[in-house]
């Protein structure tokens, strides 16, 4: 047996060791216990000269060995950003929901009314439904919109719909509604994962050390790292170029400071990952305005792979009666450079041989962005989602500057060519100049030439008037009118409450326009009044839901995404939604909260002032991770009854000993015994019975007037329930 002493750390331990020829043997699971690596996976028994950058010293009269070690011995940390709650599972109730959606116009005599409604059904796993509207397009019949049901895996980050659906798109194509099936990748399943390559770091500490990570000057994370090598993973960045800083500094000061240049390019997929998408069915027509009107059936599937940390490449079929088609497209990045696209298609079918190629070059930086690209199509080249082939030639160009100090600027230029022989060139220019006094000013100007000249330029002023409320002024030329408009607009603070805003404007296109928005728990409600020359217009909106959950029907404001079903157990309980006020609990005790994230760790708190007198609850803030379109259950663990002290003996009459410990029957709660006996219990009710844990039989039925009061309570030895 010796003791192990690690200079780097301070740490030790005793463990057994082996001598042999003046060479020292340790189990390698010595070696871990300090934190470091011991290289191979052969025998468990490993001399120490044979462990890489160790070095030892043995010390003879106390029996230990000093260990010294440069970072080949110690374990790589891995240091990342990704919340803890990445790991949480998802929560998932059944139950269902309706949206109702009303909306009322009238324009001088017209008069409409319309609606969207929305019927969703969900249970753990999967979600899904049916949407329509009655009174649109200003008919009387019902005109059905999607009808769907979706599958979520986020173990695959991927997601499997049945009915109707947005088909994804390659660089060679575009994305279009269709009836059908699909299985696709969806990242969004898995908000923390970050799918493109971001920069590595990696560093040395020579002792433990406080680790800070600058990207492009601002402090992003801090955190501690013990001595030997770390790594800094899916480091949190912005699109386009910048730079990273890491800062190690240990408990004497010392700092070391390694910089690292990179461009982020979201587009972009980190080495070995893949992106897919496949596709049957029907393209869907007339949207909105038809309820079961498809076109020709079709196939298609595309898939992307992540080759290195600096290209990725991909590739889309589609298939239809008409016409076949493939495509290929390669995305690079250069921290130099920026990012380069490129596409490439042909299509054969009844309009005969087409192809189709695209390029482009961005670079995204703090002071200095542009993007070039430019696309070709040939008048039979034919993609699902095309009402007829794309135009021939289409040019895109930006420019942006940034002005420390003195704003930003920014230059736009389009050229497109159809095969009608219509060509449009346009030409943009704009500018923000920075807040002072909280006031900010733009300019902004747009030339087009679609065969006749047109300009417009704008000018525009807003300054901030208080919390919430803003005031904007503009002045418009378009084709040599003139038109000045002011603008007031408020906006709660918080995430209900009431919103308005008033605008006038004066000259070519004068009008006068007023609205509110009223925003609940259970309902939105708006109502907009406009007048326009001679004439005037008003719109109503009400909007609200209902959902049936947990064996309870509750009205709520309008189901866009993820909801929970809060139960506190109390009326009248302020609930927090991320630690910012989300309304109060109902008669029964509860809440519905509604745009909860999906898959993302979301905080519900309550108010602990507004809990009875009686009541007590183990935590005020509980996080919760709903599936998409689904409501998960939120209970907090309201105790209530009364607390106190009260003195427990055996059944001889003597105080139980200090240290046992009595288990209360109806919610397992135990109370530990201290000195003479005595206990404190919370959340007691009479008759309640706490049992002895282990040893002799002692059972007690409780009574609330024996708090605070020198009268003991006395064990049984039989059973009392």
């Amino acid at each position: 047996m010796a003791e192990f002493r690690l200079a780097a750390t301070g740490k030790q331990i005793d463990a057994v060791a082996w001598r042999e020829d003046a060479e020292i043997f340790v189990s390698k699971n010595t070696l871990r216990s300090l934190g470091l690596t011991p290289e191979g996976a052969g025998a468990d028994i490993i001399a120490l000269r044979d462990a890489p950058g160790l070095s030892y010293k043995f010390e003879p009269s106390e029996q230990a060995v000093i260990l010294q070690c440069t970072g080949a011995c110690f374990e790589t940390q891995n240091v990342s950003l990704n919340p803890l709650d990445a790991k949480m599972p998802v929560q998932a109730g059944a139950g269902a929901f309706l949206n109702v959606d009303v909306v009322a116009n009238k324009i001088e005599s017209r008069e409409a009314l319309a609606g969207q409604f929305e019927l969703g059904l969900f249970r753990p796993g999967g979600f899904g439904g049916a949407s329509w509207t009655m009174g649109a397009n200003g008919g009387t019949k019902a005109v059905r919109l999607d009808t769907t049901w979706t599958w979520d895996m986020p173990e695959t980050r991927s997601r499997l719909r049945v009915g109707d659906s947005i088909m994804n798109s390659a660089a060679t194509g575009v994305p279009f509604r269709f009836g059908g099936v699909q299985l696709a990748t969806d990242f969004t399943i898995d908000p923390t994962f970050v799918t493109f390559p971001t920069p590595n770091f990696r560093g040395e500490a020579a002792a433990p050390s406080s680790l800070d990570l600058y990207v492009n000057g601002a402090l992003r994370m801090r955190d501690d790292v013990n001595a030997g090598p770390f790594s800094i993973q899916d480091t949190p960045v912005v699109a386009g170029a910048g730079e990273a800083r890491v800062v190690v500094t240990d408990a004497l000061g010392r700092e070391q400071s390694i910089n690292i240049p990179f461009y982020a390019a979201p587009t972009l997929l980190r080495p070995g990952l893949s992106q897919y998408a496949l596709a049957a069915g029907a393209e869907r027509e007339q949207f909105a305005l038809q309820s079961n009107q498809y076109g020709d059936g079709f196939v298609a599937g595309l898939y992307r792979r992540g080759l290195t940390d600096w290209a990725t490449a991909g590739g889309q079929i589609q298939a239809t009666d008409a016409f076949r088609s493939i495509g290929a497209e390669l995305s690079m990045a250069s921290t130099v450079l920026g990012q380069f696209d490129f596409a490439a298609a042909t299509s054969n079918g009844d309009a005969g041989n087409g192809g189709f190629a695209k390029a482009g070059w961005t670079r995204l930086a703090d002071r200095l962005s542009f993007s070039i690209e430019g696309q070709f199509a040939s008048e039979a080249f034919r993609r699902t989602g095309d009402f007829g082939p794309p135009p021939n030639t289409l040019g895109r160009a930006t420019l942006g500057f940034n002005f420390t100090g003195l704003g930003s600027t920014a230059f736009s230029a389009t050229a497109q060519r159809e095969f009608n022989g219509r060509r449009v060139k346009t030409l943009g220019f704009s500018y923000s100049a920075p807040t002072i006094a909280g006031a900010s000013l733009g300019f902004s100007a747009l030339l087009v030439d679609d065969g006749r000249q047109s300009s417009t330029f704008g000018l525009t002023l807003v300054r901030a008037l208080g919390p919430g409320t803003t005031a904007l002024a503009a002045l418009d030329h378009d084709g040599g009118d003139m038109t000045g408009s002011l603008r007031l607009q408020h906006s709660p603070q918080g995430v209900y409450g009431l919103s308005w805003r008033a605008a006038m404007a004066a000259g070519a296109r004068g009008r006068l326009d007023a609205g509110m928005t009223l925003r609940e728990t259970t309902y939105e409600a708006q109502l907009d009044a406009s007048r326009v020359n001679s004439g005037s217009g008003v719109r109503a909106q009400f909007a609200t839901g209902f959902v049936w959950m947990d064996d309870a029907l509750m009205v709520s404001g309008p189901v866009r995404d993820s909801f929970a079903l809060v139960d506190v157990g109390a009326p009248n309980v302020e609930v927090f939604r991320d630690r910012r006020s989300a309304g109060r609990t109902n008669l029964r005790g509860r809440i519905l909260l509604t745009d909860m994230r999906p898959y993302e760790m979301n905080r519900v708190g309550v108010n602990l002032d507004d809990l009875p007198m009686d009541a007590r609850i183990d935590t005020d803030e509980i996080g919760v991770k709903p599936a998409a379109r689904s409501g998960a259950i939120v209970k907090f663990p309201l105790k209530t009854g009364s607390g106190g002290e009260v003195r427990v003996t055996d059944v001889s009459g003597a105080p139980l000993k200090p240290g046992a410990m009595l288990v209360r029957d109806s919610d397992g709660a135990r109370f530990p015994v201290g000195r003479d006996g005595r206990i404190y219990v919370d959340g007691a009710h009479d008759d309640d019975v706490l049992a002895l844990a282990g040893g002799d039989a002692c059972e007690v039925r409780f009574r609330v007037a024996a708090l605070g009061s020198d009268a003991p309570l006395q064990c049984a030895g039989g059973s009392l329930r």
